[in-house]
């Protein structure tokens, strides 16, 4: 690393563990950090390092780990500045979890301009080309080499994506974002062939700048950046339409962002709730008419602003994309009832993204380019320091969450 803790080079990378060893200066700032546990729990989020990476991590706003890929995090950054049709240091980076408390590169693709949405199916994973409004295909298993495949879409931006597989056709479905022409839309991707992906229909569904979206049975779930609703919207007439079968307003559902996939037993929304108060709200999608229901929320002044919730386990971990910048940690053992835990005041800019796995949390602040490391701690039981299990349902044992402290 050099004297910025900028990593060097692109391919093979050389781990981030001698970057990763906290700085004396850092490690007082970080200590100083506002940690506010939940009375009942003691639980807290304890600092452990942090690094500030220019070419890997500059503007950071997506991280995602997938069950294909277990020992894996995909990062997709903006680069310098923020969203551009031509950016610096805007890139795909793979990080390597093998040991969950000290994350390092393992491989990184840069990219022309902004990027940001992303999902993977099987090896394929699909990322969105925000700055220009297009979509990338690569093999996630070697992003180094590069795009296998790209298509420039008929609007000018594209924000979030999921991939969706019906009657034998592969579709990417995109959110419009940031476009301004049409500013309301999904657009539906024919990826079957990834090197040849062809855009098949952008469909109007009257939600101000879509952003995140969740697709479950055969629906698609969308909240809008500029906009207080839950959009329900049907793919079952693919490639020729994708109407909208309900629509849910509500004022705190303002730039409303999903978990990237169903929780629990399959059946169950997480989704970010940006306002102030903002948090947490679960939703039921189990109606075979897709409908959605909120069964549970949890909101207040200090989760305002929330966004891109992850899972590990029964909590819920949201990025705060406050001036300041947090980490919330919400308990949705019972999803009818989230508990807020704990919030992490991380004092230093935006956070628009993290990772949880094994005890360990990761936050991105994407206006210093800086991953947070802490690690979750309970006063009553201690370190939390293996990986639970993803609750399917009522066939998890509450009792058994209590084991896996040390």
């Amino acid at each position: 690393a050099d004297s910025t803790g900028k990593l060097l080079g692109h391919t093979r990378l050389r781990t981030m563990e001698v970057a990763m060893v906290c700085r004396p200066v850092a490690l007082l700032l970080t200590l100083f950090i506002a940690l506010l546990p939940c009375a009942a729990t003691g639980l807290v989020l304890e600092p452990v390092a942090t690094l500030t990476d220019l070419h890997h991590l500059n503007f950071a706003v997506e991280s995602k780990l997938y069950a294909e890929v277990p020992d894996k995090v995909f990062v997709t950054s903006r680069g310098a500045g923020g969203i551009h049709a031509s950016s610096t240091n805007a890139s795909i980076t793979v990080l390597g979890i093998s040991d969950p408390s000290r994350p390092v590169v393992l491989e990184s693709w840069e990219a022309p301009a902004s990027v940001e949405g992303q999902d993977l199916y099987g090896t394929l994973l699909v990322v969105c080309d925000v700055g220009r409004g297009g979509l990338y295909t690569f093999n996630a298993t070697c992003v180094s080499c590069g795009p296998i495949g790209y298509v420039k879409l008929s609007i000018d931006a594209v924000l979030h994506v999921r991939v969706f597989s019906a009657a034998g056709t592969l579709y990417a479905i995109a959110t419009s974002g940031f476009s301004k022409n049409p500013s309301d839309s999904l657009v539906a991707v024919n990826i079957t062939n990834p090197r040849e992906p062809v855009e098949l229909l952008v469909a109007s569904i009257g939600v101000s700048q879509p952003e995140g979206v969740l697709i479950r049975g055969g629906f698609a779930y969308v909240g809008g950046i500029t906009d207080t609703q839950l959009a329900v919207v049907s793919l079952a007439q693919l490639p020729h339409a994708m109407p909208v079968v309900q629509r849910l307003h509500r004022a705190e559902y303002v730039q409303m962002v999903s978990s990237p996939r169903p929780f629990g037993d399959g059946h169950i929304m997480l989704a970010a709730l940006w306002g102030s108060p903002g948090g947490l709200a679960v939703l039921d999608l189990s109606s075979p008419d897709g409908h959605a229901r909120e069964i549970g929320r949890a909101v207040g002044n200090a989760t305002s602003n929330a966004n891109r919730v992850a899972i590990d386990g029964p909590f819920a971990f949201l990025p705060l994309e406050t001036a300041e910048g947090g980490v919330a940690v919400f308990d949705v053992q019972k999803p009818t009832k989230p508990t807020l835990l704990t919030v992490a005041d991380l004092s230093s800019g935006l956070c628009y993204c993290l990772f949880a796995r094994g005890g360990y949390v990761h936050a991105f602040v994407a206006t210093t380019s800086t991953m947070h490391t802490f690690r979750l701690r309970s006063s009553s039981v201690g370190v939390f320091a293996s990986e639970p299990p993803l609750l399917r349902g009522g066939a998890a044992a509450a009792a058994d969450w209590s084991v896996l402290y040390a």
